[in-house]
């Protein structure tokens, strides 16, 4: 396919939503620092042409220009002198297994000294949808107080034996280690995630394989929009997490559902029973019993008519979410039980 002619855009210019995503990919500031926007190929072409208005127009009411803002706040650090793209792993550790160079954060910070989140995008476990489950989150939460991190986790045969997980890890380990630099608040961070991206935060908060494993401080609150709760329920990922043929065993261990104890933090999460990929009876009402059983503070909202993949909700009865969330976040962050709400 013959790609239309478009003049590459000079080191500062902002993005539009009347631009092509062929041209966005080829923005100098977003290559230096390796912002994820679409995995361009010959069978998806056809999408990269397309103007980044008509590339988001199939998520709820979202426009380009959500989109754009999301890459713009990477441009304006960037111009900023911040340095967004960070590696997460050290080179001896990449050197020993060079899938990690793959893992990576983007920073967004606040502009002042603040608790701290990270974002991760979902994606089946195959690609990291950070164009639109990821910047434009962070642009949010920046907007609320909060400095944000963008997660882009090693995906497909590369996550397999949990990758993931010891991603969002080392991660966390990044951005505490860090923490005059980044200026942050190490303490009663949060991990935010969609659909694969939030089971990958659901697991990260499980005794056997999450935070505990991996010696990293007990977040402050897991958030999880539409997110995959039992791969029992969606066996597409597995092969992707434990290898092409993993035992009943193994799958039981990652449903997220079936392994919370007591000591897990609090969760806002939410679900649509339009939702025609993940069905909320086996994710969210699972994850509520679950919650529920081990006595876990939880705030759970469920609407009607929300689709999968509508990340922000602009436009939708999940608009609004963000905020909710940050909310319930602020309230349990002393780790004080409180009421649940549903």
């Amino acid at each position: 396919m013959r790609r239309p002619f478009h003049k590459k855009k000079p080191v500062g210019a902002f993005i539009t939503p009347q631009d092509t995503v062929d041209s966005i990919i080829e923005h100098p500031v977003l290559v230096e620092e390796k912002a994820k926007i679409y995995p361009r190929s010959k069978e998806n072409d056809i999408m990269a042409i397309q103007t980044l208005d008509k590339f988001a127009s199939g998520f709820s009411k979202t426009t380009g220009q959500i989109y754009a803002d999301g890459l713009n706040a990477i441009i304006k650090n960037h111009s900023n002198k911040v340095r967004v793209y960070r590696q997460i792993y050290s080179e001896e550790e990449i050197k020993k297994d060079h899938t990690k160079a793959n893992a990576s954060l983007h920073y967004f910070p606040s502009g002042n000294k603040s608790k701290f989140i990270i974002v991760c995008p979902g994606g089946a476990y195959a690609n990291c949808e950070a164009l639109s489950e990821g910047y434009p989150l962070a642009l949010h939460l920046n907007g609320l107080g909060y400095t944000a991190f963008v997660l882009s986790y090693r995906v497909r045969e590369e996550a397999n034996n949990l990758a993931p997980v010891e991603d969002l890890a080392a991660a966390v380990r990044y951005v505490i280690d860090r923490s005059d630099e980044l200026n942050i608040v190490p303490e009663d961070y949060a991990v935010l995630g969609f659909s694969a991206g939030g089971h990958l935060v659901g697991c990260y908060g499980l005794d056997n394989i999450g935070y505990k494993k991996f010696n990293m401080p007990k977040p402050g609150a897991i958030i999880i929009a539409y997110g995959l709760i039992s791969t029992e329920k969606f066996p597409h990922c597995n092969k992707f997490l434990l290898g092409p043929e993993p035992d009943e065993k193994a799958v039981s261990a990652i449903s997220i559902d079936k392994n919370i104890t007591p000591d897990y933090p609090p969760v806002f999460f939410w679900a649509g029973k339009n939702d025609l990929l993940l069905d909320y009876h086996h994710h969210g009402d699972e994850l509520e019993k679950a919650l529920k059983m081990n006595e876990i503070p939880y705030e759970y909202h469920l609407y009607e008519k929300a689709k999968h993949g509508i990340s922000l909700g602009i436009g939708t009865e999940a608009e609004g979410w963000v905020d909710k969330a940050a909310a319930f976040w602020a309230k349990h962050s002393t780790n004080v039980r409180s009421t649940n709400v549903h």
